[in-house]
């Protein structure tokens, strides 16, 4: 338990103590380790309108990081490689997290920004891969010839 019972706002805050392990490994505490002890869990609940909920286990969200980290690395890439991230809000969106953070290789880019700031981000950021879905497909295509030197790879989201 991380807060002691007390009388006072100010007595829970100065008996407050953070435990911070000497290593941490967020991608092992939110997918991996759960997935140990508790695979048939849900982990993510997809809701969209008109359709039943989707409901995706630790298990299934390490089995699939696993597939798309064994993709990446069977293309040649090594930890400290940057791998951007440009996904609208799908449970691959952050299955493609848990596998950058196991593998310190991330650089995640927001949908919203413009094929132009992706560009620059990905030029400056030397990123090798861009997992990316169909509906951001235009703004990579839009800067594939200035980044063209530095991205050799791309992944669809069939390797998931």
């Amino acid at each position: 338990m991380m807060l002691t019972r007390a009388d006072t706002y100010a007595a829970v805050r100065n008996a407050f103590r953070w435990t911070i392990p000497e290593f941490y490994g967020m991608a092992d505490d939110i997918s991996d380790r759960r997935a140990d002890h508790q695979p048939d869990k849900a982990a993510l609940i997809v809701r969209q309108d008109g359709v039943a909920p989707r409901y995706l286990t630790f298990a299934e969200i390490r089995r699939d990081a696993n597939r798309l980290a064994n993709w990446l690395v069977s293309a040649g890439l090594e930890q400290g490689d940057q791998v951007s991230i440009l996904l609208s809000q799908t449970p691959e969106t952050a299955i493609s997290h848990v596998v950058c953070w196991k593998a310190d290789m991330v650089s995640p880019i927001s949908i919203l920004f413009s094929s132009g700031a992706i560009g620059y981000r990905l030029r400056d950021l030397e990123s090798r891969v861009v997992v990316k879905d169909r509906e951001n497909l235009p703004k990579i295509q839009a800067v594939a010839d200035q980044a063209q030197n530095r991205i050799g790879l791309s992944c669809r989201l069939s390797c998931l």
